[in-house]
Parts: structure tokens; sequence; C-alpha cells
């Protein structure tokens, strides 16, 4: 009788044990589950944070070490490699507004006339685009670059055709118009790259098109005249 009884008390100090323990796991785990969230929080890097730039293009974009030149900015490279107007349209909200940029650096539309595609139509796209990023980012600064110059002296397969200097130029033309119209800053990096030809200098590219270390350096130090203020 003993033997049971002693079993019994030995039965309940189990079970005790067992829901003291449970109660406790389960404070635990409601402890870390309250602060992995909160360390997600503290360490989502764009959570509640404001970028000083974002440069979206095409490859003349996005072969450029931004960081390299502005160390002290936080910023984010949003070029990709054959990129036309209408796919920076595409993808505004995921390459700029995610990450709230206090100013952003446009510059695209050489594939487009790579591609024959008409300028009036890349024009529109380009109104389109800073339309929208307006819309959407009443409070960034929008700076639109000139399309650069080419070189087609340089034998090259990336220069084709309808990708002249006479249609850049009117292109440019379009852009001015269009930064004027909705209050955006225009930049004329163009003239700053070429050479007495009237051609993309060939110390500034590598193939006529895009840009050697020394034409970012002549673009970098245009750009300075109007983002570093």
């Amino acid at each position: 009788m003993l033997k049971k009884s002693k079993n019994l008390r030995t039965i309940k100090l189990i079970m005790m044990t067992l829901l003291i323990m449970l109660g406790l796991g389960s404070i635990y785990i409601k402890n870390i589950s309250a602060r992995a969230k909160q360390t997600e929080k503290e360490i989502d890097p764009f959570c509640d944070l404001q970028y000083d730039y974002v440069f979206i293009g095409d490859s003349i974009t996005f072969r450029n070490d931004w960081g390299y030149f502005y160390p002290d900015k936080l910023l984010v490279n949003s070029g990709i490699d054959g990129n036309k107007t209408e796919q920076v349209l595409e993808r505004l909200e995921k390459d700029v507004y995610f990450y709230h940029p206090q100013k952003v650096i446009l510059l695209i539309g050489i594939n487009d006339l790579r591609d024959g595609i008409d300028p009036n139509v890349i024009a529109s796209n380009m109104e389109q685009i800073i339309l929208e990023m307006k819309d959407n980012l009443p409070n960034t600064k929008i700076y639109l670059e000139s399309i650069y110059p080419i070189n087609d002296n340089i034998s090259t397969s990336y220069v084709k055709k309808d990708a002249t200097n006479s249609n850049i130029l009117k292109l440019n033309e379009y852009y001015k118009e269009i930064a004027t119209k909705n209050e955006v800053t225009y930049i004329d990096v163009y003239s700053q790259l070429l050479d007495e030809k009237g051609e993309l200098n060939p110390i500034y590219t590598k193939d006529g098109l895009h840009l050697s270390l020394q034409g970012y350096i002549a673009v970098t130090k245009e750009l300075n005249e109007y983002i570093i203020k």
C-alpha cells in the first residue's frame, strides 16, 4: 500500500514537472518568436530606409561602379543590359520605388534606337516613365540624362545603323523638352563626350558604345554639377 502511494506521488510529481516545463516552453517559444520578429524588423535593410541615389537604365548604367564614385552615398545600380524604355517602365516599382530614393538618375533609349524604334515612341515612353515616377515619388528629384554619343568608326556589332548620332541628337531634343515640360532636371552629357569629329571620343569608349573608365570619370564629373548640391 505504501509502495503504491509512493508511486502515485511520483507520477503526480512527474506530471506537475511536465506541466511546468510545457508552460515554460510555451513562454520561451513566444518570446523567441517575438524577438525574431523584432530582429527581422531591425535587420531589414529596406525598412523605413531612404536611399540617396538610384541609377536606372541599360548596360551603360549597369557597367559602372557607382559606389566607387560615390562611396559616402547609399545607392542602387538598377541598370540592366539590353534594357529599353518600355522595360524600364515595367520595372519602376521594384527597381526604383522600393528604395524610396532622394534622387533618381535616368539614362535609357539607345537600345530603342538600335532596334529601330521611332524616336517619337521612345520619347512617349520616356515621358510616361517620368510621370509615373513623379506620381509615386513626389519628393524625389529626377535627373534625365541625354543619351550618349556613339562612335561608328570603331568596328563593333554594338553600333547599328539606326543608332546614329543624328538620331541621338533628335531624341535628346525630345528629352530636353519633356524634362522642361515636367519640371525635371535635364543633363546634357552628350556634348561632354564628343571628340573634334563629333563622335564619341575614343578615349571614352571600348567598343564605340560602352564607356571606358575615363568615360565614366567624364560622365560623373558632369553629373556632379547637378546632383551634388
